[in-house]
């Protein structure tokens, strides 16, 4: 019984150890994984880093959690990370 954005404030923190704030949707993707059998909605939003450290709370999940800069980011980014950084660069972001 969560709204979208409660959600991802409470997913952010669990799977990062930080606080964020979100200050506005990005992006909505479909991500259809065929082979699978399965269709994924996945909201993205653009938030502000609030409190906490960063961490790795879920390693059995996650192998490390860090920063990229926008410059250096990694090849294998989910279709929703680049679905994400797609509008932000559209509506002149980093």
């Amino acid at each position: 019984m969560e709204t979208l954005e409660e959600t991802a404030v409470r997913e952010a923190h669990e799977e990062t150890g930080l606080h964020v704030e979100l200050v506005r949707l990005l992006c909505v993707t479909d991500h259809l994984v065929p082979a699978e059998g399965q269709h994924w909605v996945a909201p993205a939003y653009l938030a502000c880093i609030v409190g906490g450290q960063l961490s790795n709370p879920e390693p059995e999940k996650t192998e490390e959690v860090r920063f990229f800069s926008p410059g250096a980011l990694p090849g294998n980014l989910t279709l929703t990370a680049q679905n994400a950084l797609a509008a932000l660069r559209r509506e002149g972001g980093a």
